[in-house]
């Protein structure tokens, strides 16, 4: 990447943080970075093609948001870093620990050279881990490496002792036998309950994700990348989701996360609300449905650079699926 002497102090390897914003300012972020579409046909080889003595690394998240990738996708991408001594990094942040307890590289089967952890890892603490190969690593250990090799990692809540010991206990769960088996098969099991349903209603949607953790995508047509999503009928999508809170359902806007602590009542009862969702947008919404109209996938040329939920009548038990 390009040598900004702004951005360096004597030790030429520590960053002034104070010297970042007006770095950026003056040269603007994609100075600094270059976007891809995702996907096995996004351009990202000719984006390596075109800038890859300047390329420090490439940044993708191996699931992005509810959309899983193209087969082939991520092993071309570790590829084609491999073979232009390009770092890849994985954001696990959300999927760390979900889909698997090696994460999404364990579960696609591809190993990047640094990952970020966060949310799972911390069984609802604040905690992130930072992984990767030992080379890299051991730039963080100044004893390793030296003054001149030397990355300082600081952060407020690092080494927490509270986040630290619900993070170790959340992993010893998470190793039982059986764990993520029961995850994915509680997500399977509300993933075709939404289908067969929306099917039934007549309503044109896509149920998108792994059974840990998926959304509803209110639009005809496959959902082939995130942007995707930004084509769907939004108030369809608000009006669902709202009443399923409204019925004790705690899903957030953007996805259900499937949860161990979710028992056979907690799927039974969110089934039921389900039901009653539907049969509320099929009779109270109908203008709202039939405004579904196809979404497209913008493909970007970037290879160069109702119900309320504090209604009394509706307070019971209810089942969480946010974050």
């Amino acid at each position: 990447m390009r040598h900004v002497p702004a951005l360096r102090n004597r030790n030429p390897n520590w960053i002034v943080a104070a010297d970042v914003h007006k770095v950026f300012a003056k040269l603007g972020a994609q100075a600094y970075r270059l976007d891809s579409d995702y996907g096995v046909d996004s351009g990202v080889e000719g984006l390596v093609a075109a800038a890859k003595d300047e390329l420090a690394a490439i940044i993708i998240e191996p699931f992005q948001r509810i959309i899983p990738p193209d087969p082939g996708f991520l092993e071309g991408v570790r590829k084609l870093t491999a073979d232009n001594g390009i770092v890849l990094i994985f954001d696990e942040v959300v999927t760390g620990f979900r889909l698997a307890y090696g994460g999404a590289q364990a579960y696609y089967g591809v190993t990047p050279d640094i990952c970020t952890m966060g949310k799972a890892i911390g069984g609802g603490f604040p905690l992130a881990a930072l992984g990767g190969r030992a080379d890299i690593m051991a730039h963080f250990d100044q004893a390793a490496v030296g003054d001149d090799g030397f990355v300082m990692q600081v952060g407020t809540l690092s080494g927490n002792p509270v986040a630290a010991a619900a993070g170790l206990a959340t992993l010893e769960i998470l190793r039982e036998p059986g764990a993520y088996d029961k995850l994915f098969a509680t997500g399977q099991t509300l993933m075709d309950a939404l289908d067969e349903r929306l099917k039934q209603a007549g309503i044109q949607a896509t149920v998108s994700g792994v059974p840990p953790l998926f959304d509803i995508v209110f639009a005809s047509g496959p959902v082939r990348d995130y942007r995707a999503t930004f084509h769907q009928n939004k108030a369809l999508s608000k009006v669902f989701n709202d009443t399923l809170r409204a019925h004790g359902i705690f899903k957030s806007d953007s996805k259900f996360y499937i949860s161990l602590a979710h028992d056979e009542a907690d799927i039974a009862q969110t089934i039921d609300a389900i039901d009653e969702t539907i049969e509320f947008l099929v009779t109270r919404h109908a203008a709202i449905i039939t405004a579904i109209r196809p979404h497209t996938s913008r493909r970007l040329n970037l290879g160069r650079w109702g119900c309320s939920a504090s209604d009394p009548s509706l307070r019971r038990r209810s089942a969480s699926y946010s974050a």
